[in-house]
């Protein structure tokens, strides 16, 4: 499912051109439990976000791992861009940490939250951060 996302994402003619992309996708994972279209929509809409995060900016690199331990798979997707700040981090641990969503206040990170209130619906464990120069989401679903 990752790698077909990923596939949609290079219709986005300057995802596909312009975006420095390094993709490792481990053999053999595991099917996850969930709704597969909710998986979907909230991994387009965090590949779109990184997009948003690159539009502008030199740095436009692209990183996206999927591996998986005993008891989840495990992806890890950093991209440059303009640098998550301290509050938006928060902001993001905030979302994936309530107990149910209510209303999502924030219309600057709106696809980043919104894919991550879904993702939280689906019993996914989401922590956001800076990694060597990069925005980093990971993304704990088990299986």
């Amino acid at each position: 499912m990752i790698a077909s996302e990923l596939r949609f994402a290079d219709y986005y003619l300057d995802f596909k051109h312009e975006v420095t992309k390094e993709i490792t996708i481990g053999d053999s994972l595991p099917d996850i439990r969930g709704i597969y279209s909710y998986l979907s929509i909230a991994l387009w809409m965090l590949f779109r976000h990184a997009m948003k995060r690159m539009e502008a900016e030199q740095d436009k690199r692209f990183f996206l791992s999927a591996t998986c331990d005993r008891n989840h798979v495990i992806v890890s997707c950093r991209f440059g861009g303009v640098i998550y700040s301290d509050q938006e981090i928060s902001l993001i641990a905030e979302v994936a940490e309530k107990e149910g969503q209510g209303k999502i206040e924030s219309q600057v990170n709106e696809d980043i939250l919104l894919s991550v209130a879904l993702m939280k619906e689906m019993g996914m464990l989401i922590e956001a951060a800076r990694h060597e120069g990069c925005n980093e989401i990971i993304i704990r679903m088990a299986y």
